[in-house]
């Protein structure tokens, strides 16, 4: 699923150098909302010169011989994703350190990049170290490392007198987490496992030892645990935190628009168009309002949608030997999935663009009025621009409303007139980061002899 990893990758560059090229996209463009279209200069490598590949991501080693799902690339609803320059990622990510932290779809993600970074760069040096839960990989000419640990609840799994209990408020293991430089994390899908995939006996919530609840709610609470931890213990000037959405399975037709079929192992081609024939995942919600309500800024990356067209880019049943059945969960590698994931990845998290910085023009002609100009500059918040940004309000809307509502109170005190014609300026267009505020061309000063002190306080 390369288009994930390519928008890991995008955002994981704009946490450490991001472009001005990078910044736009990010301003005008919903990476997330588009549909997947045939190219065919994909794939961009083979799977077969990734030779630490596992085998239940070989979907070609392991029999699948059909490659049509390799040449779709994602392409976002008004722009285009720029391509994955691996030796570009490299420099930029020299001496950092980058860790996926979540279930087996973290681990699909994690090999899917360190496969196209091999693939882009094969006589660059590596190491690999395998001890579970944590994986680590080392390219030592750049003093990169970029690691997975196995953690698929986020908070603590404890081993008590009366078995393993699944601790909601507990979150022990986010210790090692903070060296990190990226943190991008993933949980969902092992909530809603029962005995005997269920690694816990119980659940603790409040001091109280239960034997289960209702699973959603679980989740929400965990999370909130883990957002909870984000505030608290990463240091946000140099450790960027990442929250990989909900993966789409496609278990069942009505996933995908056939109510026929009984999985995924027909399909051969994408779901048209832009719209998933699925209701959107109820996790991500959850997310997104939990997101939203975060000191610290952590990054929403939405696959939700790209991933719910794709019922076609899965193992199936081309798994190692150990797996039965069909495996419609994860993504075959390498696919185009993964490469336009990496390049979200690299836009979305960070922009500079959360400032607003404002050069003023007063020109007042009339003598009789004194104008004095109080101003300061401050940054817009990132969590409320995220909010509105998460509900389809686009970088300008977002920032103008914001804008436009601290202003309005005090406009609304003035007098008539002079408000009616003051409110006028809420129709502010955002262009290269600056405010143009022609005053002179909008304020009709009073022209009586009588001395009226005007004190304008602008607030911005």
């Amino acid at each position: 699923m390369a288009i994930v990893m390519v928008l890991v990758v995008i955002v994981s560059l704009s946490v450490l150098n991001q472009s001005n090229g990078e910044e736009e996209l990010v301003k005008n463009c919903n990476l997330f909302e588009g549909s997947w279209v045939r190219d065919k200069s994909y794939p961009l490598y083979n799977s077969s010169v990734c030779p630490f590949l596992r085998p239940q991501f070989d979907c070609q080693k392991n029999g699948r011989s059909d490659r049509d799902y390799l040449k779709y690339r994602w392409q976002p609803n008004g722009c285009s994703l720029p391509g994955f320059d691996a030796k570009e990622f490299l420099e930029k990510a020299r001496g950092k350190k980058i860790i996926f932290v979540g279930d087996s779809l973290s681990l699909n993600q994690w090999q899917s990049l360190t496969c196209m970074l091999h693939a882009a760069n094969p006589t660059a040096k590596y190491s690999i170290l395998e001890r579970q839960p944590v994986y680590h990989f080392d390219f030592p000419e750049y003093e990169l490392t970029i690691s997975m640990q196995w953690h698929q609840f986020l908070v603590d799994i404890d081993e008590t007198t009366v078995g393993k209990v699944l601790k909601l408020e507990s979150i022990k293991g986010g210790d090692a987490w903070s060296e990190y430089d990226l943190l991008v994390f993933d949980s969902w899908h092992w909530w809603f496992y029962k005995k005997p995939e269920q690694p816990w006996d119980y659940i603790e919530l409040g001091g109280k030892i239960i034997k289960d609840m209702d699973r959603t709610q679980a989740f929400k609470i965990a999370m909130k645990t883990w957002a909870n931890w984000v505030d608290s213990a990463v240091n946000d000037t140099r450790t960027k935190v990442v929250y990989q959405g909900i993966s789409a399975s496609h278990y069942h037709g009505a996933d995908f628009g056939k109510s026929k079929a009984r999985n995924c192992i027909a399909e051969m081609s994408p779901v048209l168009g832009s719209r998933s024939p699925l209701q959107r995942n109820p996790g991500e919600k959850i997310m997104k309002q939990i997101l939203g309500q975060m000191k610290s800024p952590a990054y929403f990356l939405d696959i939700s949608l790209l991933t719910q067209l794709r019922p076609d880019a899965h193992p199936k049943s081309f798994v190692n030997p150990q797996h039965s059945g069909a495996d419609c969960t994860h993504w075959c590698i390498a696919g185009a999935f993964h490469k336009g994931s990496v390049n979200c990845l690299r836009i979305s998290v960070k922009s500079s663009l959360s400032s607003l910085d404002c050069g003023f023009l007063l020109q007042v002609k009339n003598p009789k009025v004194r104008v004095e100009h109080e101003a300061s500059t401050s940054k817009i918040g990132e969590d409320p621009l995220f909010y509105f940004q998460q509900r389809g309000i686009d970088y300008e809307r977002a920032m103008a409303g914001m804008i436009s509502r601290f202003c309005r109170d005090v406009f609304n005190e003035l007098p008539d007139k002079f408000g009616a014609e003051v409110i006028l300026l809420m129709n502010i267009k955002l262009e290269n980061r600056w405010l143009a505020l022609d005053l002179h061309t909008r304020l009709k000063f009073p022209t009586s002899e009588t001395h009226h002190p005007v004190n304008i306080v602008l607030l911005h």
